[in-house]
Parts: C-alpha cells; sequence; structure tokens
C-alpha cells in the first residue's frame, strides 16, 4: 500500500527529476529505492559436510581459503558489512578463532547453535528490524545483490528466492511460479514443468522471523508458510551456483569458481 507525503525540494534538483520522465514521484520511489541497500546477513553455516572428518561446513577449502571466507567477501563486495554467522557449538571454537569478531573490515557475530535448529530455525533467532539476506555458506555464487534486492521491493512480498537451474531437477524441489510469484515447491516431479529450483540465497522482511517457531524447523515449512499468504517471489539467476556442500559440486567448483576480488 502507497501513501501520500509532502516533501520539498531544491529547484535545481527537481529539474532533473523531471528531465528523467514524466512520472515524478514513480522517478523519486526508483531512485528511493536504488539508493537503499542490504545492511546485514545471515550465513548459515550449520555442522558437518561431506568431508566431515576434516572440516566443518564452514570451512571447506576453495582454492586455499574457507568457503565462508569466500561468501564474506562476496557480501563485502556487495555492501554487506554486517554478517552474523550460525555455527554448531561442536564447530564454533574453529570457526571463531580463524575469523574473529571482524574479518576483512566485516563485522561478524555468531548465533551458536547448542542443538540442532534445522534449515530455518536460525532465522528465528536472528535479530533485525531491517529487510535481511540468508544464504547457505556451502552455496557458491557471485551475483549483484542490489538487482535482487530492488527486485524483492518490486514484488511487495515478504520473501524472495533465488532461483538458479538444474540439469536434472528431478533431484531437487522445482519452483511452480505464476509470474514472479513461486505458487509451489514440487519435490522430485518425475516430469518437471521447470528447471527453477532454490539456488539457497534469500532475501527475507523482518515480519518473517514471526513465522518461525523457535525449534527445529525446515526451510521448506517456511516457504510453505509463505506460499499460503501469497508472499514468496522468485529470482531467476543466470550465474554459476556451486553447491560445495556435495562431493560432485565441490569437485566443480574446484575447477570453475572465480575468486572474489575486493
Amino acid at each position: 500500500m502507497k501513501k501520500k507525503i509532502a516533501i520539498t525540494l531544491d529547484s535545481e534538483l527537481l529539474k532533473r527529476i523531471d528531465s528523467m520522465g514524466k512520472n515524478r514521484s514513480q522517478i523519486i520511489e526508483n531512485l528511493l529505492l536504488n539508493s537503499l541497500k542490504l545492511e546485514s546477513a545471515l550465513i548459515l553455516a550449520g555442522r558437518r559436510a561431506f568431508l566431515d572428518k576434516e572440516y566443518s561446513k564452514a570451512m571447506i577449502p576453495i582454492h586455499g581459503k574457507p568457503v565462508l571466507e569466500h561468501q564474506i567477501n562476496m557480501l563485502k563486495k556487495n555492501g554487506i558489512k554486517k554478517i552474523t554467522v550460525s555455527i554448531d557449538s561442536e564447530n564454533f571454537d574453529e570457526v571463531k578463532n580463524y575469523f574473529g569478531n571482524s574479518f576483512n573490515g566485516v563485522s561478524i557475530e555468531y548465533l551458536v547453535e547448542t542443538k540442532p535448529l534445522g534449515t530455518a530455525g536460525p532465522i528465528a533467532k536472528f535479530k533485525t528490524n531491517n529487510t535481511f539476506l540468508v544464504i547457505n555458506v556451502d552455496t557458491l555464487m557471485n551475483p549483484d545483490i542490489s538487482e535482487i534486492y530492488n527486485f524483492h521491493k518490486k514484488q511487495k512480498t515478504l520473501a524472495t528466492i533465488l532461483l538458479t537451474t538444474a540439469n536434472n531437477p528431478r533431484k531437487y524441489g522445482v519452483a511452480k511460479m505464476s509470474g514472479n510469484i513461486i505458487q509451489e515447491f514440487i519435490e522430485k516431479p518425475r516430469n518437471p514443468q521447470s528447471m527453477h529450483i532454490n539456488g539457497g540465497l534469500h532475501i527475507f522482511e523482518p515480519e518473517v522471523i514471526n513465522l518461525i517457531p523457535k525449534r527445529h524447523f525446515m526451510i521448506e515449512e517456511l516457504f510453505d508458510k509463505l506460499i499460503k499468504k501469497g508472499q514468496l517471489s522468485g529470482f531467476p539467476y543466470d550465474g554459476e551456483v556451486f553447491d560445495v556442500g556435495k562431493p560432485e559440486g565441490y569437485e566443480i567448483a574446484i575447477k570453475k569458481w572465480i575468486d572474489v576480488v575486493i
């Protein structure tokens, strides 16, 4: 819902705005939207990875650096400098000793799981009053987050998922879409109507936190709640996504991942 407001602008600034098109209020709204940025992110670092005898999920090595370091660099490149890492108590010390409370100019806080909370449970403990990003630590990508954020704001939904494509979507939950709205996730369909699957990056409004019970809760359960409300958008992403938490994805990332330059 839009509200009418009155503002006072410098006459020269108003001329510049008017030169950009006929709809003055829409131009001002777009300029304000483009100037706003995400400030905080929650990285779901979970528990052990497939290399469970050697590494926590956050410390999977890619080109000589932990995967969490790659994620922090990607987020910093996109202007996000307040990061919370959700990590289980068993692996907390290893991660904290490496990254501390500040790393490469980024502030880092920790949400320690003393018992398994599921893939959405940690979000219920994340404290913010603003739009925020959630990303899986073992899903490497290099998106333009401002583009996804602007898409999300224009959709006016409580949540937006980055959608990637899968060569064999039968292994995953496939998104059934109506325009940009996700109507359903169809698990492991025999005859998939779409190639779009969850890419592991999400943008949420703070109201989403109240939809999650303070117990073990899976992200798919949260999606179901949002879908029933018509509040889940899908952003199609054509860049590469590497699921390094799986052996085949890890091997591909070693060969093809290009480190983020900040």
